[in-house]
């Protein structure tokens, strides 16, 4: 259980556990339903259809569309705990339905069609029902995976949760987003964005060790991530490791091409340096950076402070006067570093669509049911089943 997160952790596994019993039919039914429960019953299970029946059709935006709408209308203006499960349950039984005429491939589209909701739902400012969205996402990615146990499936639920994390990677979110990844790794411990996003999470809470562990298993599988190694570099230097702090850099130094990367290394090096009293070579160091690139503020002022340091005043005075102010708009290097890091999350979403739309027919296959080419499953309960 994840001592940061228990009560969050603890909802997530009640959840999986009553998917699953949803899935396979094992929920036990409340009983009969009023005439008019009923009515309400079916209008949401038949909306719910109609939604999945767009995506099926190759019509994403309307399938969307519909979606939202029906959840809007069975939710209310302000959606109860009872409510969203009893939404919840009945789009579970139109899934189970679908899953006894066809194959588990076709939740893949089920998901990415409430993964995609979700961000429609914040940019509306709907709160409530944008966390419905990425907890039935979830749910469904997770229990994908745990049934499946292939090593695709658990890579397919480790994309889905991470692109949740990474919605929410803000400092102000931080906490949440820290406990999505740790979700996404896991079920899939070698997602090197998960990675990526969780150790950023752990170091602008100043927890460099636990930010360390995550980036030297990022660097296991990318050893050539060079926004990980620096991290790592940076890390070990604010936890006084200086001399594999200086090595890291000094890798860095030899291949980073990004500028930004190789600013933040120059001043880094020159800071490891210092530390480790070796104010000459600190010099050199922030000396070569400055002439590698002339208009970085951050660099020219170090490389002023450690020249006054050394007695050089004048020195110090001649590359103050050649710093010229950054231009509007243009963030420096120190900034791209404390800011969210690029976990390239929009590639991860653009295969998540690829995949959904390979498996729109399964999800035609399973829908069938409603055509009247087979109708599994009579007499709904409360808990969902049936038409």
């Amino acid at each position: 259980m994840d001592r940061k997160y228990p009560g969050k952790t603890r909802d997530r596994y009640c959840r999986q556990w009553a998917i699953s019993l949803a899935l396979v039919g094992a929920l036990a039914a409340a009983g009969p339903v009023s005439a008019e429960r009923r009515l309400d019953i079916d209008r949401l299970e038949k909306s719910y259809v109609a939604a999945l029946d767009l995506l099926a059709q190759g019509q994403r935006e309307q399938a969307l569309d519909a979606l939202m709408a029906l959840e809007i209308e069975a939710l209310g203006k302000v959606p109860t705990a009872g409510r969203i499960d009893r939404v919840w349950r009945h789009k579970l039984a139109v899934v189970k339905r679908a899953l006894e005429l066809s194959s588990p491939e076709l939740l893949v589209p089920v998901i990415v069609l409430h993964h995609d909701a979700y961000e429609l739902y914040r940019e509306a400012q709907q709160p409530v029902l944008a966390r419905h969205a990425r907890d039935m996402a979830t749910d469904l990615a997770t229990y994908k995976a745990q049934s499946s146990k292939s090593p695709e499936d658990k890579q397919f639920a480790g994309w889905v949760i991470t692109s949740f994390g990474e919605a929410l990677l803000d400092l102000r979110t931080s906490g949440t987003s820290a406990g999505i990844l740790r979700d996404a790794l896991d079920i899939s411990p070698r997602n090197p964005a998960a990675l990526l996003g969780l150790a950023w999470a752990h170091e602008i809470h100043g927890e460099y060790e636990d930010a360390v562990a995550l980036l030297e298993r990022l660097l296991e599988i990318q050893a050539g991530h060079d926004q990980a190694r620096l991290r790592l570099a940076v890390c070990k230097r604010r936890l006084g490791e200086l001399e594999s702090a200086h090595a890291e850099l000094t890798r860095l130094l030899n291949r980073a091409t990004q500028p930004w990367i190789r600013s933040i290394v120059y001043q880094e090096l020159a800071r490891t340096l210092i530390s480790l009293g070796r104010l000459e070579a600190a010099e050199v160091i922030a000396r070569d950076g400055f002439e590698e690139m002339p208009g970085d503020q951050e660099i020219a002022i170090l490389f002023a402070s450690i020249s006054e340091r050394r007695g050089k005043p004048a020195k110090a005075d001649a590359v103050v006067k050649l710093v010229k102010p950054v231009g509007e708009g243009v963030p420096s290097a120190r900034y791209i570093y404390d800011d969210r890091p690029d976990l390239e999350i929009d590639e991860v979403r653009s295969t998540l669509h690829a995949m959904m739309e390979e498996r729109l027919d399964v999800l035609a296959s399973g829908l069938r049911w409603w055509n009247g080419d087979g109708a599994p499953g009579e007499g709904a309960t409360e808990e969902g089943g049936g038409r």
